[in-house]
């Protein structure tokens, strides 16, 4: 099978990413990051991924020097 290439892959996400956003301007709906998890998902799935943003958010937060290394504990979420 024959590749396409990257000019044209990037060409089909962006007309993916504008239809998206077409869709949003025309129904005048706002666009809610969180409704991406309202997906029928497995459970687990669901709470690796919210653990996985979670320690990615931490990590983001502690480089920029806002929070002390190891002030924030994810056992909550883990459990």
């Amino acid at each position: 099978m024959k590749r396409r290439g990257k000019k044209r892959a990037t060409i089909a996400i962006a007309r993916m990413i504008l239809t998206a956003i077409y869709a949003l301007l025309s129904t005048g709906e706002v666009f809610n990051p969180s409704d991406l998890k309202k997906f029928d998902m497995p459970e687990n799935l669901k709470r690796k991924q919210t653990l996985s943003s979670a320690k990615e958010a931490i990590t983001l937060l502690v480089s920029l020097g806002l929070v002390p290394a190891g002030s924030i504990s994810l056992d909550a979420l883990a459990g």
